[in-house]
């Protein structure tokens, strides 16, 4: 394989969810975007001897799940109860941002960052369809949230990191 998809999230037992550079776990079988070494040590351990090539030897890491649900708490375009922990939009935005700019663009095993989702669903965590999801850059109705444009803005910076 030339890719390994990982989903970093931060810690879901912590409400509310810490920014990036604390989002780790103390587990040492989990891990955040400031712990993707423990990833890489995984595959290195996982592999060694079967000739599939770890991060040292061009296996790149896909972050194809991250994401901050936002607090939506009075907007009418949800429904339901929100079942888990929430930010602000203004805190969404500068924690993407700095996950961007200061971990996942510096990293050079990282080869995509795939945020989830685009567009918050409109249905809260505990409905009677099952629920969803708001940690979109957008609203249902496709109102750009303060999100939108720091993930812009972090991705043309890069890695800021040095």
């Amino acid at each position: 394989m030339d890719a390994v998809a990982i989903h970093p999230y931060p810690n879901p037992n912590a409400k509310p969810p810490p920014p990036p550079a604390k989002g780790g776990y103390e587990d040492a079988g989990f891990f955040g975007v400031t712990q993707l070494d423990r990833v890489r040590a995984a595959l290195t351990t996982a592999f060694a001897g079967s000739g599939q090539p770890t991060t040292a030897g061009g296996l790149k890491l896909v972050i194809d799940e991250y994401g901050y649900q936002t607090d939506t708490t009075g907007d009418e375009r949800y429904k339901g109860t929100e079942g888990s922990g929430v930010v602000s939009e203004a805190d969404q935005g500068a924690y993407y941002s700095d996950a961007i700019t200061k971990f996942l663009a510096c990293d050079a095993t990282v080869s995509d960052v795939l945020l989830f989702l685009l567009v918050d669903e409109s249905g809260r965590g505990v409905t009677a369809d099952g629920g969803g999801w708001q940690s979109g850059l957008e609203h249902p109705d496709g109102a750009h949230k303060p999100s939108f444009d720091a993930v812009a803005g972090a991705i043309k910076t890069g890695c800021a990191a040095g």
